[in-house]
């Protein structure tokens, strides 16, 4: 279901991500777009926290002018994803000098941001998007806690900005409480392509919820039945076209 990015383009995006840019170079084109102008010298240092540091501030300012609503926590939750996600991409990280360099960039930028990350004993900030709290919601769909569920959609959906997180909050209570599909359905915004969602609701089903290929008509329906512009046996097919691959 997941369509793996050649190497090539993970190394590009990693070059790009370590570039050396900074906040004057930042141009925005319109509301939903940034574009960076880098300077062209070379990367940073990975091994500089100062430049780290430099990077982190510099790429959380263009996140917040694509996504306002959303937090600092939020944002690091999205790169450390992203970050552990390029990872794979260099299995040989121990015997291959290319795979090593790629690899332990990426390591050092995940430990940056695990420093910087709040401690998991402090509170939870609310979203500055009416001061919304995490959602407290009873699931009665399937087994997986609440507090999974949770934080799954919220890196997937609210961080990549397809959905608010008072949307999430409502898509959650619908879904997996209430299951009662609103008259108006939920709407995702400024999705890549319809292939990207699939994904996002295939992983919850394969990997979160951890199901078998019999029940995900009914997972397929938590995308087709609540929003707007898919349709469940669309997904179904699309889902069992991967677990016939992958079988």
């Amino acid at each position: 279901m997941k369509r793996k990015i050649h190497v090539k383009a993970v190394k590009k995006a990693i070059d790009t991500m370590f570039s050396d840019r900074n906040p004057s170079n930042l141009i925005l084109k319109n509301e939903n777009k940034v574009v960076w102008i880098t300077q062209g010298i070379g990367t940073i240092d990975t091994r500089s926290e100062t430049e780290l540091s430099s990077l982190f501030e510099t790429m959380f300012e263009a996140y917040q002018h694509k996504h306002p609503d959303n937090t600092k926590e939020l944002f690091i939750e999205v790169e450390l994803e992203r970050a552990k996600e390029y990872q794979k991409y260099f299995p040989e990280y121990k015997t291959n000098s290319e795979h090593k360099t790629y690899y332990f960039e990426l390591q050092r930028w995940i430990d940056f941001l695990n420093k910087v990350a709040k401690p998991t004993g402090e509170p939870q900030q609310m979203s500055s998007e009416n001061n919304i709290k995490k959602p407290d919601f009873q699931n009665n769909f399937d087994n997986v806690s609440p507090k999974d569920i949770y934080e799954y959609f919220k890196i997937k959906l609210v961080g990549k900005g397809y959905l608010s997180e008072q949307e999430l909050n409502d898509y959650l209570k619908a879904a997996f409480e209430l299951k009662t599909i609103p008259k108006t359905l939920f709407k995702l915004k400024n999705t890549p392509t319809k292939q990207n969602i699939y994904t996002v609701f295939y992983s919850f089903y394969k990997d979160i919820a951890q199901k078998k290929h019999s029940s995900a008509e009914d997972y397929a329906k938590l995308l087709g039945a609540y929003f707007e512009g898919y349709n469940t046996e669309t997904i179904r097919t699309n889902w069992a076209k991967d677990y016939k691959t992958k079988r």
